[in-house]
C-alpha cells in the first residue's frame, strides 16, 4: 500500500459499523501490522468537529493504465483525525488515489488533526488509545 491510495476495508465487526473509505497516509511495508490513515466522508461534521472539504482536483480519476477508479470525488470531506488501521483490514485493491495536490492538502491538514487513535475490537467492545 502506498501513501495517497484510497481503500475500503472488508473487515466488519458489527452491522452498525460505518463503512467509510480511507486514505493511506504512509507507504506500508510488508512487515507492518498497522498504518496511519484518515477517513473520507460526505459529512460536513458533527459534535462540534468540522470535517475538511476537499475538491475535485484532489483526486485522480484513472489509474496509470487508464482504468477508472471506483472512488471518485463526490462532495468529499476528510475527518479531522488520524486513525491507526490494521493491515489485515484491507482486503481489496486500491479503489482510488489522491492527486499530488490532494496528497499535499491532506498532509498539510494532518498536522491539525488529533493524535492517532487505535481501534481494537475485543469481545464486542471498542477500546480507544491515544
Amino acid at each position: 500500500m502506498k501513501k495517497g491510495e484510497i481503500y475500503r476495508g472488508e473487515k466488519r465487526f458489527s452491522k452498525g459499523n460505518i463503512y467509510h473509505p480511507i486514505v493511506c497516509l504512509e507507504d506500508v511495508m510488508p512487515w507492518q501490522t498497522y498504518f496511519d490513515a484518515c477517513v473520507l466522508t460526505h459529512s460536513k461534521g458533527k459534535g462540534g468537529r468540522n470535517n475538511i472539504p476537499m475538491s475535485e482536483e484532489h483526486f485522480l480519476t484513472e489509474d496509470e493504465n487508464g482504468r477508472q477508479y471506483k472512488f471518485q470525488y463526490d462532495n468529499t470531506h476528510i475527518v479531522q483525525q488520524v486513525y491507526k488501521k490494521e493491515v489485515f483490514w484491507i482486503k481489496d485493491r486500491c479503489i482510488g488515489r489522491l492527486s499530488k495536490a490532494g496528497l499535499k492538502f491532506v498532509m498539510e491538514h494532518k498536522e491539525q488533526f488529533g493524535p492517532s487513535i487505535w481501534y481494537k475490537k475485543i469481545l464486542g467492545r471498542t477500546e480507544k488509545k491515544a
